[in-house]
């Protein structure tokens, strides 16, 4: 049997040809390897010539390594028209979609070349190659943050003080919460900062189970939309296995890889970070945070009426050295939410500038264990109830009621 000629429509899709008399066009798409990588899927369709017959087989989703998936295929065939030999052509088929399919593009380095330097989408905050991660505690205001750069992106306003380089739509493939509890946060961010109609649309994807298994479901949706931003929350939810798991986040790593779209990672971070006694670093494998391009670690201060949020650069794969901290200020009012990117975001309240050590710490735990006894605080984290009393009572980020305290949160506003 003649070689049959293989062309590759994109990194899923390829086309398999066979020149004969009657020719035989055998298509394959969504095609990918499983989560653990021991089989790759595609999804097959036969067309013939032969007898002006047409559609021999599928759509049909076929394990290629899988020799009684390939022979049930051949049945399926050989009831159509037992001309020619499916055996043969099946296997010849797949044979060349394998020896083809994930074969690394390669480059000739030219130092002279005059290459592209890498490309901001929100600068300093994404970039347009790979994915971003960003980490913080619960109820520190990140899907907030993500909603409003959601906003600037498909509608052109720098509303974080930064210019988009693309405008366009935006795709938030979500497992944390419904589509009107984020519609409802766009709403605020919109109000807020007197936004009216979106140039482009911003798309709620309720989620479930790992991205991984999800992304030939998903990937068709998204290259129609050709989103300018894909925001992914949260990552916990969007691995396989257990969030410690470096199989799971890479897994991940390479399904995003995949899509070749700007991704916004979210992400909580570790518990050593939560007791005050590790560096700042995403929940789970070192892999989250290696795999991605840029990381940025989010620290909020709870005001009355207000959220300030730091951004602290701590991975940057692109550039000499991290950027500067940013400083963002959420403020709550009404219906709206505003976000102040000036220079009068963050300005501290008077008696506060000063806070006692472990004061960050208390308040991460804070945010995830409400409401809580001072006591159960200082066991929690090991520090002295006296340490964690003149922290509470030093600050108005926390509340109290009775014995109780919690983080103090702005009213008429649903939770992070």
């Amino acid at each position: 049997m003649s070689e049959p000629a293989v062309t590759w429509f994109d990194t899923e899709t390829a086309r398999v040809n066979f020149d004969r008399p009657d020719p035989i066009q055998i298509d394959f798409a969504r095609i990918s390897e499983t989560v653990r990588a021991d089989a790759t899927v595609a999804i097959v369709t036969i067309t013939t010539d032969i007898a002006s017959i047409g559609a021999v087989a599928g759509p049909v989703r076929v394990n290629l390594y899988s020799a009684s998936a390939i022979d049930g295929l051949r049945r399926s065939c050989q009831t159509v028209t037992s001309v020619p030999d499916w055996s043969g052509v099946l296997r010849t088929a797949i044979a060349a979609v394998l020896d083809t399919f994930g074969q690394p593009e390669w480059t000739d380095i030219d130092p002279a070349a005059d290459w592209p330097q890498p490309a901001w989408l929100l600068p300093p905050l994404l970039e347009t190659d790979g994915y971003t991660v960003l980490y913080a505690r619960g109820g520190s205001g990140k899907s907030y943050l993500a909603a409003a750069a959601c906003v600037s992106i498909a509608s052109g306003v720098p509303l974080l003080g930064m210019e988009p380089s693309r405008v366009g739509p935006v795709a938030y493939l979500d497992w944390e919460a419904p589509a009107a509890t984020f519609g409802h946060r766009i709403a605020r961010i919109c109000d807020g900062n007197e936004v009216g109609t979106l140039a482009y649309p911003i798309r709620h994807y309720r989620m479930t189970g790992p991205f991984a298994a999800r992304r030939a479901g998903i990937s068709p949706a998204l290259a129609r939309l050709k989103p300018a931003l894909v925001v992914i929350d949260s990552k916990g939810r969007a691995t396989t296995g257990a969030p410690e798991s470096s199989e799971g986040i890479l897994d991940l790593a390479r399904a995003l890889d995949h899509l070749d779209m700007p991704v916004l990672l979210i992400d909580h971070i570790s518990k050593g970070a939560i007791r005050g006694d590790d560096p700042d670093m995403a929940f789970g494998s070192v892999f989250v945070e290696a795999s991605a391009r840029l990381g940025w670690s989010l620290r909020t201060e709870h005001r009355a009426g207000s959220m300030v949020l730091r951004l602290t650069n701590t991975k940057a794969n692109n550039h000499a050295r991290r950027t500067e901290p940013l400083i963002l200020e959420l403020m709550f009012s009404g219906q709206g939410v505003t976000v102040l990117a000036d220079s009068s975001a963050g300005r501290p309240v008077p008696g506060t500038e000063q806070l006692p050590a472990h004061a960050d710490a208390i308040l991460d735990y804070l945010a995830d264990h409400p409401p809580t006894r001072q006591t159960d605080i200082a066991r929690a984290l090991g520090i002295h109830p006296t340490q964690v009393k003149r922290v509470l009572e030093s600050s108005d980020g926390f509340s109290q009621t009775d014995d109780l305290w919690t983080v103090f949160t702005p009213p008429d506003h649903p939770p992070f």
